[in-house]
């Protein structure tokens, strides 16, 4: 698959979830959506495979401590979890779930296997309104975690040209920070968004 095709596409309560995943696995998490994109029939009990090899093409990065760093990102991973905007009954909810039902590490092939939760496979397939694209190669360079969430903030919002008023607690929360983590303004601004931004752009 070349890098022109290789699609991320997300439902926007994905988008718009709170979380907080490391750079690495956030890149595994675009990696295997792009790959799940090619199964005809996804389900929980389907296997994601996305090699190191890979990861270390996709990103650019060093190959000498890759994998060991993927093998503890594929471990950590099955514990994550995001929240999101739900409905239940036809009434707005807030659902927490985890990012994958089960990790897989094949250590003699380089390989990690991914069993995405059903929750994750309902807002990454079958989408046809209120959804998010963009390709992999767009935040391929980017090394720190929140500039990969602070693109999928703005670029959910191209077609309108203008995005939404975020408060800073509520964007501080769609960045995973927790309430220690830079909690002065001026933190946040220079280690958090000055930094996103200057990579984004």
């Amino acid at each position: 698959m070349t890098n022109t095709n290789k699609l991320v596409v997300k439902d926007n309560a994905l988008i718009d979830a709170s979380f907080n995943l490391s750079l690495i696995e956030q890149r595994i998490m675009l990696l295997a959506i792009v790959e799940a994109r090619e199964s005809q029939k996804l389900s929980p009990d389907t296997p994601i495979e996305v090699s190191v090899s890979d990861y270390i093409h996709q990103f650019k990065v060093d190959s000498n401590n890759a994998y060991a760093l993927l093998k503890d990102a594929a471990r950590t991973l099955k514990r994550r979890e995001f929240s999101y905007l739900d409905r239940y009954k036809g009434i707005e909810a807030l659902s927490t779930a985890n990012w994958v039902n089960k990790v897989t590490y094949v250590d003699n092939n380089g390989l990690i296997v991914l069993y995405l939760s059903h929750e994750v496979i309902s807002l990454i397939s079958k989408l046809s309104e209120q959804f998010t694209k963009y390709y992999i190669e767009q935040v391929s360079d980017f090394k720190s975690k929140y500039s990969i969430r602070l693109y999928e903030l703005i670029i959910k919002w191209l077609s309108v040209t203008k995005t939404e008023k975020y408060s800073i607690n509520d964007l501080r929360s769609k960045l995973g920070l927790s309430v220690e983590e830079y909690s002065t303004m001026s933190n946040f601004k220079s280690n958090v968004l000055d930094k996103a931004i200057s990579e984004i752009n």
